[in-house]
């Protein structure tokens, strides 16, 4: 015969304390959310729930590339590269040259870190190439998500895992961005 108290405790329930306390952490994350997606979305534009759905995986797949690879904003890369910290200039000159992909976050453009090599402090020449390759058809924003998206043409690896195989990169470049439709 079992006695009540004894053997393992099941967990116990949230207080109505706690439960309110998460409630309210859940509201807050919701609202910073919706916050974000109606910044993005002109004024005269009904969300439908697609249209929501996929402006807040675009913004997931944005913060996971910062998590993963960190930001670096226009004072930094000029910083990085050796400039002055005053000279913004350097990295929208980079980028209009092709030489460098930048993401507009905010009031601000954000240069994700994989495409420079810090210890030498410049930009990865492979990042122009890749650049050229695509040509106008693709967005510095969408090369960017090429970069960190699984390729079929690498076995599922994705671009930016073998940005210092350069070879690689651009062969791999050549016939996934240049593939026509």
């Amino acid at each position: 015969m079992k006695r009540h108290g004894t053997g393992p405790s099941a967990p116990t329930p949230p207080t109505t304390q706690e439960s309110l306390q998460h409630r309210k952490i859940v509201l807050s994350r919701s609202i910073k959310a919706l916050s974000a997606l109606a910044e993005k979305l002109p004024e005269d534009i009904e969300a439908s729930p697609q249209v929501a759905r996929s402006v807040v995986a675009q913004e997931n797949r944005w913060r996971s590339m910062e998590n993963e690879f960190g930001m670096l904003d226009s004072t930094e890369v000029a910083q990085e590269l050796g400039n002055s910290a005053t000279n913004r200039n350097k990295a929208s000159q980079l980028v209009k040259e092709g030489k460098l992909l930048g993401l507009k976050r905010g009031n601000r453009m954000l240069f994700p870190k994989f495409e420079f090599d810090l210890a030498a402090g410049k930009v990865r020449p492979v990042i122009s190439d890749v650049v050229r390759i695509a040509g106008d058809r693709w967005s510095g924003e969408s090369l960017l998500q090429w970069f960190c998206a699984p390729n079929g043409y690498l076995d599922g690896r994705r671009p930016v895992d073998v940005i210092e195989d350069e070879e690689t990169l651009v062969s791999t470049a050549r016939k996934s961005l240049a593939e026509g439709w």
